[in-house]
């Protein structure tokens, strides 16, 4: 298996981003682990080495530390940081399934998902709620209550609001909701779609988001421009492309797609004209991410 981790990318990303890595989590060690890939020399690294299933990582904005969701603690997806290099490791979460976190643009919150106050049979379904805590694991708060799922938050680049997939009116659609827990609303006029997994373009004026209102079961990726209140669509495959990304120029859109019959990691540009696929392996490459260069 430790050949097959080591296996290295092919090198196709745009000049550009080649002084970057790109944070996954894959099973070509058997299990998932949070791995990066170097796009400019295509040596893959795998960072949390463990026989526990390690997903969703998200970065601290200096790039020396990362979170990410593990069920290494009696079964159930905790959320955990960690230095770059491996050390300072430390639990934030203990009650509840947690996951589907971020880390705030200043590094001081993270937004997270977790079934922790719900009741069952709805705990049990996964339906989370939205929270944040400091960074540190403090003042954990609930923001959402709505017996419909409410998560997978992004950051304003101003780290004041969040966005969030919810069904709280039938079909997920994208809301936003500022940190201090009011001024809920709606991204985008309602459809009879799903609107799932939003991400905040760096500049602020921009959503990547996925979506089937083209298809049903068909998911693409769209871009949703909030000044212009305009929606671009990125992706034209059959079938699942999942888990935007911005880089961090704003320029181009990560994401997953099984396009070839296994998750891989893709960039798009966000004009909507070209696309690049990033790993090769015949392992699941998923919930891609850009390192930010340590400062």
């Amino acid at each position: 298996a430790s050949s097959l981790q080591a296996s290295k990318e092919p090198v196709t990303a745009p000049e550009s981003l080649r002084g970057y890595k790109v944070s996954f989590h894959s099973d070509r060690g058997m299990n998932f682990n949070v791995y990066t890939v170097d796009l400019g020399t295509g040596d893959v690294e795998n960072l949390t080495k463990s026989e526990t299933y390690d997903w969703n990582a998200t970065w601290h904005p200096s790039g020396k530390a990362y979170s990410f969701a593990s069920d290494r603690i009696k079964g159930a997806n905790q959320i955990f940081t960690v230095s770059a290099d491996g050390s300072a490791l430390k639990q934030l979460t203990t009650d509840g399934a947690n996951a589907h976190h971020a880390w705030s643009p200043d590094g001081q919150w993270i937004a997270f998902t977790s079934t922790r106050d719900l009741p069952d049979p709805v705990r049990q379904m996964n339906n989370g709620e939205l929270y944040v805590m400091k960074a540190d694991g403090s003042e954990q708060r609930r923001m959402t209550n709505h017996l419909d799922p409410d998560g997978v938050p992004t950051w304003s680049p101003d780290s004041k609001t969040i966005a969030f997939q919810s069904k709280r009116e039938g079909n997920f659609e994208i809301f936003l909701i500022d940190l201090d827990g009011n001024n809920l609303r709606r991204l985008m006029d309602s459809t009879p779609s799903q609107e799932i997994q939003p991400a905040w373009s760096p500049d602020g004026k921009k959503i990547a988001f996925v979506s089937d209102r083209d298809g049903a079961n068909v998911q693409n990726i769209y871009i949703y421009d909030r000044e212009k209140k305009d929606l671009k669509r990125l992706t034209f495959q059959q079938g699942q492309n999942f888990i935007p990304a911005w880089s961090p120029d704003g320029k181009w859109v990560i994401f997953q797609s099984m396009r070839n019959g296994n998750w891989d990691l893709y960039l798009a540009d966000a004009e909507g004209k070209e696309q690049i696929r990033l790993t090769t392996h015949p392992g699941d490459e998923r919930y891609p991410q850009f390192v930010p260069k340590a400062k």
